[in-house]
């Protein structure tokens, strides 16, 4: 090469490109219809500094975002009770947005919970006689907002009577 192409190649300006993808970590349930996704950030920024991370859920494309440059974990949040998801998590800076990274482990939300009350009645005494008193009637018992899953059984023990 000649002294002039050398320098023309020298003056050349470095042009920022998308993230490289990012890394998928461990997916994991964060409470009911919630997933944590986990990332380690790309080896290259694409020569521009990343400013967020969005993990998408499959099924659904339900998404969250992280704004920061660096690793981190993603809240998913609406995700559906008792469904199966993988995710997948993309890296964005100024000039857009990686391609996804590998699917996650697959995770499975809990399923429904229903808030139940209960009132437990116990029976009424017995009748009394012309020289005989009756018995005594029996209380009650209320047990408030149990958690409750379908399928699943509750006991409620009610005492002896006096």
């Amino acid at each position: 090469m000649t002294g002039a192409l050398i320098s023309v190649f020298a003056n050349q300006r470095q042009f920022a490109t998308v993230p490289g993808a990012p890394t998928i970590g461990t997916a994991t349930v964060a409470s009911g219809t919630s997933a944590n996704v986990a990332y380690t950030a790309p080896a290259s920024n694409g020569g521009a500094a990343i400013t967020s991370y969005t993990a998408t859920s499959s099924p659904g494309g339900l998404t969250g975002t992280l704004s920061q440059a660096g690793s981190g974990t993603i809240t998913i949040s609406g995700l559906t009770a008792s469904t199966s998801y993988t995710f997948t998590v993309t890296a964005t800076n100024s000039v857009g947005e990686s391609i996804s990274s590998s699917a996650s482990n697959s995770i499975t939300t809990s399923p429904p919970s229903y808030n139940i009350d209960f009132l437990v009645v116990a029976g009424g005494g017995g009748g009394g006689g012309k020289y005989v008193g009756g018995g005594g009637g029996a209380g009650g018992y209320r047990i408030s907002t149990q958690s409750a899953i379908p399928g699943n059984a509750i006991t409620v023990t009610v005492g002896d009577g006096g």
